[in-house]
């Protein structure tokens, strides 16, 4: 638990330098904590609001999380020391659903173990599950936007 702590901490003053204003909107059973970045939020055309996602990993959701990883064969070793993952995601407020747009994985210390970029029109729309942490942030994000 004071593991946990130090890294909240950490990722918390490192959130603060860069300019994000992460508020924390959702945890679920395996102890993962969701943030959004109140300060990236931009509204584009068509009811399109896109925002930076941070989870914070607990020590059951990264071991989840990495045997998730495992059964797809995209695991490497580097995850192991898997902390946190930032990601840029599109939401459309008007079809809900959802496109990542960007992704990193994070180690404590703040070095990326991988990442990926691609463009909206690159992206794969795809509907928001119902009772999900997604559908939690697009109800935040679209809230008076629908």
């Amino acid at each position: 638990m004071l593991l946990v702590s130090i890294i909240y901490l950490l990722l918390v003053s490192h959130a603060a330098v860069n300019g994000a204003e992460w508020i924390h909107y959702e945890s679920n059973a395996d102890g993962n904590k969701y943030y959004y970045d109140k300060e990236s939020i931009t509204f584009g055309e068509r009811g399109i609001i896109k925002a930076w996602e941070k989870i914070v990993f607990s020590k059951e959701g990264k071991q989840d999380h990495i045997k998730k990883l495992k059964q797809g064969g995209v695991y490497k070793e580097d995850y192991e020391n898997l902390s946190y993952t930032l990601g840029l995601v599109a939401y459309n407020c008007n079809t809900k659903k959802s496109c990542p747009l960007s992704l990193a994985n994070y180690t404590p210390a703040g070095n990326i173990i991988d990442s990926y970029t691609r463009s909206l029109s690159e992206g794969r729309w795809e509907p928001i599950p119902p009772n999900s942490v997604n559908e939690k942030l697009y109800e935040i994000l679209c809230k008076d936007k629908r």
